[in-house]
């Protein structure tokens, strides 16, 4: 009398299956490579984004501190112009403006020196991408004149 068992794990139709999801397999590690590569995609672009906006942040920075040495440098100078401008870094440019608001006062009745309160706005203009753009700083000053 012959037996007939059932069959083990890993022969007949076992078989035929593992061999199906090995072509699975391939499939789906093709998807995940399309699927990394679409996320590398946008972390490559806002990456870039983000270091453009860095580097626009830093330039506006430069312009805010440029404009801050000027009015420095202009309570250093005696004005006798209502505009002056020059340049800073070869890449920003600036104009100052003055504006009374008072009238001249002496500061002492014996003394030539005289004291007004001025406005005055600094402008700092650069290039960045192709477009213009600008910094304006408006602050009031009382500013001595010696003569």
């Amino acid at each position: 009398m012959i037996v007939r068992q059932p069959p083990r794990w890993g022969t007949g139709r076992i078989v035929r299956k593992q061999c199906r999801n090995r072509g699975l397999i391939l499939l789906e590690v093709l998807i995940a490579f399309v699927i990394l590569s679409a996320s590398l995609g946008v972390l490559l672009q806002v990456t870039g984004s983000s270091i453009s906006r860095q580097r626009s942040v830093d330039n506006h920075l430069r312009a805010v501190s440029h404009a801050a040495n000027v009015l420095a440098d202009l309570e250093l100078m005696n004005i006798s112009a209502n505009q002056i401008s020059g340049e800073a870094d070869e890449v920003y440019r600036w104009r100052a403006s003055f504006k009374s608001l008072s009238t001249t006062q002496k500061l002492l009745a014996d003394s030539e020196a005289t004291a007004a309160l001025m406005a005055i706005n600094i402008e700092i203009q650069w290039r960045e991408n192709g477009r213009d753009k600008s910094y304006q700083l408006n602050t009031k000053r009382i500013v001595m004149n010696k003569r």
